[in-house]
């Protein structure tokens, strides 16, 4: 084979570009050179160089072409939906069926229209015991206890300052009468037409024991001024105890009026609703069952067959007794086995 003698391209590029252990000096034995090409195969080498290097001007048709089948291809959905077989695509939304414009929903069953009354009939309970089992009004109890035994030590107080206010003004009375007396023996003791030492010396000696009886009464008075102290600031503190509870009462009471006035509301509300249900029930089947309800005093007399459990007694139906009920008329009438409420099945 003749050989050119010009350098090959490859051996041209190990030449100019050393390898990195050459480049780094690094000890060793140096790669060994590729063989010189022969004219033979410098043209497969060029035209394999020359493909991967193509210009993207000519790879472009094929990029849009290789866009263009990725969007046209359709996935399909036993392989490549995350939901498996039973995922829906948007040509399986559109064929499937909608709603039907202009169907009625049917209306409820009579006895349906009477359960429905029963129900406002338990809320109308409800509402009158919570408005007489407001926890206000215990409240108001506990107050009222309170203000009474506050009344009962104001009038024991009240008798005790009284009885002591009495005896105080009696003394005073009584010192007031003295002072009048000892007046009067001064005057006739210094009048002109007094001329019996005799007396003179008696009216003297009475002056002087009416004054000793009126230093002892009021003595007594403000023993008794000690004593009515204690008494009477007792009294000022149990007024204002008093007027505290008086305004705690007066709050409560507000409270109390404000749940009232609320539960009046909605219960006016579920009473005309409820007047609503009755104009569109069975007059027959409304007879019925407030004829039961009066009767009942308060027990249930309306109950949802829920499985085999009657919702009034919370009991289970025998199985017997169960398919009997479910088998008769939906107008039909049927009883509770057990308490005798009206099943709503």
């Amino acid at each position: 084979m003749t050989m050119s003698s010009s350098p090959c391209p490859m051996r041209c590029a190990r030449r100019r570009y050393p390898t990195p252990a050459a480049s780094r000096g690094l000890s060793g034995s140096a790669a060994p050179r590729s063989p010189l090409c022969s004219e033979r195969e410098r043209p497969n080498r060029w035209a394999i160089l020359a493909s991967r290097h193509r210009p993207t001007a000519q790879m472009a048709p094929v990029r849009t072409a290789a866009r263009t089948a990725l969007k046209r291809t359709k996935p399909d959905p036993d392989t490549h939906s995350l939901d498996g077989p039973a995922a829906m695509t948007p040509e399986s939304d559109a064929s499937a069926p909608g709603p039907v414009v202009g169907d009625e929903v049917p209306g409820p069953s009579p006895l349906e229209i009477l359960a429905q009354i029963g129900d406002l009939d338990i809320r109308l309970d409800q509402i009158i015991h919570h408005v007489r089992n407001l926890p206000e009004r215990e409240i108001r109890a506990g107050i009222e206890a309170e203000l009474g035994v506050l009344a009962s030590e104001a009038k024991v107080l009240d008798a005790q300052i009284a009885g002591l206010e009495r005896q105080q003004r009696r003394h005073e009375d009584e010192i007031a009468r003295i002072e009048a007396k000892r007046a009067h023996n001064s005057e006739r003791l210094y009048d002109s037409h007094l001329t019996s030492p005799k007396e003179a010396e008696a009216l003297t000696a009475e002056a002087d024991a009416l004054g000793r009886h009126q230093t002892e009464i009021e003595d007594q008075i403000l023993d008794l001024m000690e004593e009515l102290e204690p008494l009477t600031d007792a009294r000022a503190d149990l007024a204002q105890r008093q007027s505290e509870a008086a305004e705690r009462m007066a709050a409560v009471g507000a409270a109390i009026g404000a749940a009232e006035g609320e539960a009046g509301g909605e219960r006016d509300e579920v009473l005309d609703e409820r007047a609503a249900l009755v104009a569109s029930a069975d007059p027959a089947l409304v007879s019925i069952y407030e004829d039961r309800r009066a009767a009942a005093r308060g027990t249930p007399v309306l109950g949802r067959l829920i499985g085999l459990t009657c919702s009034a007694c919370h009991l289970e139906i025998p199985s017997v007794e169960y398919e009997r009920i479910t088998n008769l008329d939906p107008d039909e009438l049927a009883e509770c086995p057990h308490c005798g409420a009206l099943l709503v099945r």
